[in-house]
């Protein structure tokens, strides 16, 4: 294939850097009209890139200021493509644009690096763009399981402004300045071994700048994800004592209730036997608090079991609450809370009724609490570093139970697994009592 250098470099640069940043956008909001945006978005970047190759090829082996500049106004027009195309923040666009930007750089400077060798042994220049393919066949692979695939596991909603800033300077100023002053040199000015070193520490320098920045993101997720753990144990706690209190006022109020039934039933008041038997059976429901020696895991269990009454659902429960005593109340009720919850909300979809079972165990063996909580299910979730993936569509924002249930254990110097077997998914805990 034979194209005009100024073409085949533009075009090259184009599928290397779409390659390189498209994977970064996947699953995040598009803009209405994605087609015809997609469309403008490559006509800008072309129409930019092609008005300034002139400019590019004067600025080579004369003014590296110039054609860095060159390279800042191609990461711009990405830049504006990405905000064209994908509904997302400035600082969301300028992170996948950075980033792709480097595992371009990747790309071109391993094929700058495969032409020079070629020279170097005599071989002939292969046709375009048969250099470029080898090039991307041998950096891409590694840019999308080492930094990709990481990115992808977190949010890119959490990224702000001052570190993706940051990001840009770093990648314009030394990894693309760094590639441009390796290629104005070339091997036949610097000597092969220099050369090769130089290539060398470029590539390093663009995976440190990419590991930078799966970590920037990296750890402002996990600053996310500690204030809403946060907020939600508040928020535990705060439904906690809220529950403990209207329980026991509902149970108050039923138990009197209860006898006054049976003294208008015992009197001989003119009343209905089966209506009353049928309004203390209804208010039973309310008193019947569960007693399992410990308050935090009654008002957890009585909440529940209330929710189960009312969702048809069979809540069995075996509890020796005096084995949870290593638990401060709160985490008690975050802890069988979110298990619970979500063993409910597993259990609402099915439709046979004598399927609709949940079972919870706590008991002592020896000094360790063992905790057991199982629930029917019509399909086996899939799992991700032994923790169920949330089958809700907007998973940024669920898992946190989770996540919130592993750190109480293991705060306490347990261990918490999840599993699902024959129709069965069971959650199992095992702490120290002490």
């Amino acid at each position: 294939m034979s194209l005009p250098p100024s073409i085949a470099l533009v075009t090259s640069l184009f599928l290397q850097l779409t390659a390189c940043t498209v994977p970064l956008c996947f699953g995040l909001e598009r803009r209405g009209h994605s087609s015809a945006r997609v469309l403008l978005a490559m006509g800008i970047f072309y129409a930019g890139e092609l008005m300034q190759e002139p400019l590019r090829r004067t600025a080579i082996g004369s003014s590296t200021p110039l054609l860095m500049f060159t390279f800042a106004i191609t990461l711009f027009t990405a830049f504006v493509a990405v905000l064209l195309v994908w509904r997302i923040s400035p600082w969301q666009a300028l992170f996948c644009c950075t980033a792709g930007y480097i595992g371009q750089n990747l790309i071109s400077g391993t094929n700058n690096l495969i032409a020079t060798l070629l020279v170097a042994a005599g071989k002939p220049m292969l046709p375009w763009p048969s250099t470029p393919l080898v090039a991307s066949a041998i950096v891409y692979p590694f840019y999308l399981w080492l930094f990709v695939r990481l990115v992808r596991q977190h949010n890119l909603a959490d990224i702000s402004e001052p570190q993706i800033i940051l990001a840009a300077l770093v990648v314009v100023a030394t990894v693309i300045g760094l590639d441009v002053v390796i290629k104005g040199l070339g091997a036949e000015v610097m000597g092969m071994e220099p050369y090769l070193m130089a290539r060398l520490a470029h590539g390093v320098l663009c995976g440190f700048t990419l590991f930078s920045e799966q970590k920037i993101l990296a750890t402002r997720q996990l600053a996310t994800e500690r204030e809403v753990e946060r907020r939600m144990a508040a928020e535990r706690e705060r439904q906690y004592q809220l529950s403990r209190k209207n329980i026991d006022a509902i149970n108050v109020k039923c138990h009197d209730i209860k006898h006054r039934i049976r003294s208008l039933a015992d009197g001989g008041h003119v009343a209905d036997g089966r209506a009353l038997e049928d309004l203390a059976s209804e208010i039973a429901i309310y008193d019947s608090a569960v007693k399992t020696e410990n308050p935090a895991l009654d008002v957890i269990l009585t909440e529940k079991g209330l929710v189960c009454s009312g969702e048809k659902i069979t809540l069995a429960v075996i509890a020796d609450g005096r084995a949870l005593e290593c638990l401060e109340p709160q985490e008690i009720y975050s802890l069988f809370g979110n298990a619970l919850d979500n063993a409910i909300e597993a259990v609402r979809g099915i439709e046979e009724p004598e399927r609709r079972l949940i079972s919870l165990n706590v008991r002592r063996s020896g000094t360790m609490c063992v905790i057991n909580v199982e629930n029917s299910c019509d399909a086996a979730p899939a799992f991700r570093d032994g923790v169920p993936v949330t089958t809700k569509a907007d998973a940024g924002s669920h898992g946190f139970g989770t996540r919130s249930m592993r750190g109480i254990v293991e705060r306490h110097g347990g261990v918490l697994t999840f599993g699902c077997e024959d129709g069965i998914f069971h959650v199992d805990a095992l702490l120290p009592m002490a």
